[in-house]
């Protein structure tokens, strides 16, 4: 895929992560992360091998433009979760020789990589009192 449709891809998908952020209010947002996943594992596909990294920093930085108080905590913890799906994507090899998917093994690592950044956004959370 070239470069260019790479940015494009990783663009649209961010912005539509913080669209979907946008609309509901700070906690609930933090409960509905379906489309956040959905996107994310895409673009782990669709792109390069950091392509979810890459979309949750452009999700990241939106949101934390949109929501200022939370800065640190916005970027840092969606920088972490498109960390975590590319690499469990990586470990699990979801991807074979052949271009194909490995479809169990894509929703394991998404539903991995979800409860570890959920378990960690929320004792980061709630140990520092903001919750």
């Amino acid at each position: 895929m070239p470069e260019t449709k790479s940015i494009g891809i990783g663009a649209l998908f961010g912005a539509v992560i913080f669209v979907s952020k946008m609309v509901l209010p700070t906690p609930i947002d933090k409960m509905s992360i379906f489309i956040q996943a959905l996107l994310l594992g895409l673009s782990s596909l669709i792109i390069s091998k950091w392509g979810a990294t890459y979309v949750a920093c452009v999700g990241g930085l939106l949101t934390t433009l949109w929501r200022v108080e939370f800065a640190p905590f916005s970027l840092t913890f969606a920088v972490m979760y498109g960390l975590l799906v590319d690499g469990f994507f990586h470990l699990f090899k979801v991807r074979t020789s052949h271009r194909s998917v490995r479809t169990r093994r894509a929703v394991a690592s998404l539903i991995l990589s979800t409860a570890v950044m959920g378990l960690l956004s929320t004792y980061v959370t709630v140990t520092m009192g903001l919750m």
